[in-house]
């Protein structure tokens, strides 16, 4: 017989219904603000460009982040070990989320975390000016880290790595190892990504060191795929290279994108943490309050690696700020 279902049941599928709309509401809105994230191949063609920066240091003296120039007689020999991270700070959104993401609570939060995890070199993506003026006031930031940009007194970037004329976010490196060269990477018009990737190179031996972050969406893959091979073919393929950041891999058979560009991927499954979730919408209640019917899981931010001088253990890679 057919089964009638019972007033709790009635309410139930209403309120599943309702949380529907709201959450496909936020989605559409989410959806909307791409078009920051993606760039457009409608205009001329744009080739894709490395320029060189000069990497910036805090001035006590004149209370300024200024450029510094690193003599070749500072450059270090690569130690042992090299402790590496990176972070989405997740960026300012507008008012219909601000009020459940609390940005500006939660960017002081994040450089105590930061400050805990003692990185020799630190990618960061999603990067506002909010978050920078926060970041780069810090005493840990300013007597420890060379940064790859900051803010100047009036407000704008030194070396205008991030050009958020273009875009509203960018990539951040902040390293206690002086920089053997800093440059960043623009993207041709084909790859549609206004990001710029930030790379620090680094030791006699020339590590090479990347904050990068790949366009989002499941139906973007192939976007993805563009944009990581763009880079990759463009930098020095015999080349010790760390590319570390929001690479947006959303599907399980992305995986193989880091093989077939020549990386590894340093995470490794263990038994406090089999999977390194670093979108997991059934444990962070973050996601779960602005993204109410999101239940996926996925990996999105990587380290990889390619070259033969740096190796690691089956423990290299760890998940913090969860």
């Amino acid at each position: 017989c057919k089964h009638k279902p019972s007033m709790i049941e009635r309410i139930v599928n209403l309120l599943n219904a309702v949380l529907l709309r709201i959450s496909t509401f936020f989605l559409q809105t989410a959806l909307f603000f791409r078009t920051k994230d993606v760039g457009t191949t409608t205009g001329p063609y744009s080739p894709s460009i490395l320029t060189t920066h000069t990497p910036l240091q805090f001035n006590k003296n004149t209370n300024k982040w200024e450029p510094v120039q690193v003599q070749t007689t500072k450059f270090q020999t690569a130690p042992k070990n090299l402790r590496i991270a990176t972070h989405n700070v997740l960026k300012v959104t507008g008012w219909l989320t601000e009020w459940i993401i609390r940005s500006q609570e939660r960017f002081g939060r994040e450089t105590e975390v930061l400050k805990q995890v003692d990185g020799d070199v630190i990618g960061l993506n999603e990067v506002t000016v909010s978050f920078l003026r926060i970041l780069q006031e810090q005493d840990w930031v300013r007597e420890n880290y060379y940064l790859s940009d900051a803010l100047d007194e009036k407000g704008a970037l030194v070396n205008n790595t991030m050009h958020l004329e273009r875009t509203e976010m960018g990539n951040l490196l902040m390293s206690r190892i002086p920089f053997r060269n800093l440059k960043s990477f623009t993207y041709s018009s084909a790859a549609e990504l206004k990001r710029n990737t930030i790379i620090g190179y680094f030791f006699e031996e020339n590590l090479t060191i990347c904050s990068s972050h790949i366009t989002a969406y499941e139906e973007l893959e192939e976007v993805r795929r563009k944009q990581m091979k763009e880079f990759v073919e463009y930098m020095d393929q015999d080349q010790d290279m760390i590319i570390m950041g929001d690479l947006n891999l959303h599907l399980l058979h992305e995986n193989e994108l880091i093989t077939e560009i020549g990386f590894q991927d340093l995470w490794r499954p263990s038994e406090q943490d089999p999977n390194g979730y670093s979108w997991d919408s059934l444990t962070n209640p973050l996601i779960r309050k602005f993204l109410i019917l999101d239940r996926r899981r996925m990996r999105l931010d990587r380290i990889v690696m390619k070259g033969k001088m740096w190796k690691t253990d089956e423990k290299a890679v760890e998940m913090f700020a969860k």
